[in-house]
């Protein structure tokens, strides 16, 4: 009986802290651009996540998410005299969190974001980089601030680090989590050195073949890389575009993408050869 009891007041323990949390959670999500956040707003989600991890303090998502209300705290809200510890209470969240779950890579990848805004490139910081991607290589939370990461360390970073960004990187061009890919996409664009490690390392990845929802990403990528590539090269993607091709339901939605002039002609010649009424891609060909 005793036990049933001891058990019963845990569970409705860890359901208030449930609930409160999730107060908490809705509060950080509504802060964006047309709705900042406020002192006061901010101090009711402190008090609802406090409360939480009160109740539940073994949870290692209440911890995170309370290392990252500081940090916004740090980096949204003017800062005066009473917030200058916000960085000390921000990284004893987030190591917190993660002495209670070592292999989140969310939490490892909060804590290098945090170091690298308080410009802290140290050991930790870069433990942080590489644990985050070991244990959530595909997660698109990790995918994205790795990315944002990399982009603004690439040349201060040595090698190994450099392949850590360009795998990430190439991991978000091939992720089928919404969002990601565009994100990824945009990034590698404007970056002339970082993308062409990234198109080096692709390249065998669009000669194979694309499944699922990431074959809507494949024009985007050959439509940007094609000139890249050598004439080997081309010829293998363009068998993989046409099956790719075949594989869309609405393939001119995704065809009429294409800006690249060389990959264009190269696809409709390769569609004269191949059966034009199975493809159905001369039509856009002209």
């Amino acid at each position: 009986m005793g036990l049933l009891v001891f058990s019963g007041w845990f569970t409705v323990r860890w359901g208030v802290a449930d609930m409160l949390a999730q107060q908490g959670y809705e509060e950080m999500d509504r802060w964006n651009e047309r709705n900042p956040v406020t002192e006061d707003r901010w101090q009711f989600a402190l008090q609802r996540l406090t409360g939480a991890a009160d109740l539940d303090p073994g949870n290692s998502v209440y911890q995170q998410r309370l290392s990252r209300l500081y940090r916004i705290r740090m980096t949204r809200l003017h800062a005066t005299s009473e917030f200058k510890r916000d960085p000390e209470f921000a990284l004893q969240h987030i190591r917190r969190s993660l002495e209670l779950r070592s292999r989140w890579g969310f939490s490892w990848v909060e804590l290098a974001y945090l170091k690298w805004l308080l410009r802290e490139k140290d050991a930790e910081f870069q433990a942080a980089l590489t644990h985050a991607v070991a244990y959530g290589p595909w997660e698109p939370g990790v995918i994205r601030m790795v990315n944002f990461i990399g982009l603004r360390e690439y040349r201060n970073f040595d090698e190994t680090f450099r392949q850590l960004v360009v795998d990430n990187f190439v991991r978000g061009l091939r992720s089928p989590a919404s969002g990601v890919f565009g994100d990824t996409f945009g990034k590698v664009k404007g970056n002339k050195r970082l993308g062409a490690r990234v198109l080096a390392q692709l390249y065998p990845l669009l000669a194979e073949p694309w499944r699922g929802s990431v074959r809507n990403n494949f024009f985007q990528l050959v439509d940007w890389a094609w000139l890249e590539f050598d004439e080997t090269q081309q010829i293998a993607i363009i068998v993989q575009a046409m099956d790719v091709i075949r594989g869309l339901s609405t393939p001119y939605a995704w065809i009429n993408t294409t800006t690249n002039d060389e990959f264009k002609k190269a696809l409709c010649q390769s569609a004269l050869v191949e059966s034009p009424q199975e493809v159905n891609v001369l039509g856009w060909c002209g």
